[in-house]
Parts: C-alpha cells; structure tokens; sequence
C-alpha cells in the first residue's frame, strides 16, 4: 500500500514538472511571438518612410520640371 501511495505521489510530481515546464515554454513561445510582432511592425514602420521620403523627392523632381517649363513658357 505504502508503495502505491508513492508511486502515484511521484506520477504527481512528474505531471506537476511538465506542467511547470509548459507554462515555461509557452511563456517564451509569447514573448517570441511578441518580439516577432514588434519587429515586423517597426520593419513597416522603417518602409513606409524609405517610401515617403522617395515620393517626396519625386514629387520636387516633377514641381521643379513644371515650374521650370511655365517659367520658360510664360517668358517667351
């Protein structure tokens, strides 16, 4: 009886440790997962001003043209 009653203590302890271990691991899994986000939006973050700033110089290339061109057109 003794032996029964310490067998299914340690079956406890082992189902105790996984559990514990689990937590653990999903714990990390959600600080990864967390990282992941974060990194991917600061990713966006950093394209979508690589993006403006090159619409920006396109946008004074093309005003420079045409202010150039009606500055000729209305001088002539």
């Amino acid at each position: 009886m003794i032996f029964m009653n310490n067998k299914t203590e340690l079956e406890k302890v082992k189902a105790e440790i996984e559990s514990k271990k689990e937590e653990k691991y999903e714990k990390q899994l959600s600080q990864l997962k967390n990282q992941e986000k974060k990194l991917k939006k600061m990713a966006s973050l950093e394209e979508r001003k690589k993006r403006t700033h090159r619409l920006i110089e396109r946008g004074a290339i093309l005003e420079s043209f045409i202010e150039g061109g009606l500055s000729t057109h209305m001088q002539g």
